[in-house]
């Protein structure tokens, strides 16, 4: 399998529409899978603020599970969406770095992850460090936008973000079980 073939089949190949549609729900404004649309200087405060810390790891029937702590402050939301999961080093690269490493290239992805790289395999000591590091350098691109809408995508779904608050309007909480208007004389 190709390297652009990798990462849209890690991504679920996703339409345009549900691509910016899934990611608009988390304050993220794609154009299209490998470019965003551009704010205007008084929009750029209501950006979304992605975070995750590798947190540590767990050992559980015999392997190594790798503790992944994420949080977004959405524009307009008081509270962070904030959820935690745990993955082995295995599904964190066949489904996570490798996909992001081929939506890059080897040049883009050399670019941004040069001084942070990937654990090794066989979570030899030093692996939950190496996880932090590479985390935190896409985290870096995420929030600065400097990767396409594409990898922001698989990150949400491969950390399985929950479904964030909507924000309802104060005039339709205040209007709900009132008559009609019509009807008021």
């Amino acid at each position: 399998m190709t390297a652009p073939e990798l990462a849209a089949a890690a991504a679920g190949d996703p339409d345009p529409a549900q691509l910016r549609g899934y990611l608009a729900r988390y304050g993220y404004k794609a154009a299209d899978a490998a470019s965003w649309e551009r704010l205007p200087e008084a929009a750029q405060q209501a950006i979304p603020t992605f975070e995750l810390c590798v947190s540590g790891h767990e050992e559980q029937d015999g392997h190594t599970w790798y503790i992944l702590g994420c949080s977004v402050l959405l524009p307009g939301v008081a509270a962070p969406l904030i959820w935690e999961l745990r993955h082995r080093l295995g599904a964190l690269r066949e489904r996570w770095h490798d996909p992001v490493k081929a939506a890059l290239g080897s040049e883009g992805y050399d670019f941004h992850f040069a001084g942070t790289p990937f654990a090794s395999k066989g979570g030899l000591p030093g692996t939950t460090a190496r996880l932090q590091g590479w985390c935190g350098t896409l985290v870096s691109c995420i929030n600065r936008h400097a990767v396409p809408p594409s990898i922001v995508f698989l990150t949400f779904q491969f950390l399985e973000a929950p479904e964030p608050p909507t924000v309802k309007s104060a005039w339709g909480n205040a209007c709900q079980g009132l008559p009609d208007r019509k009807s008021v004389v």
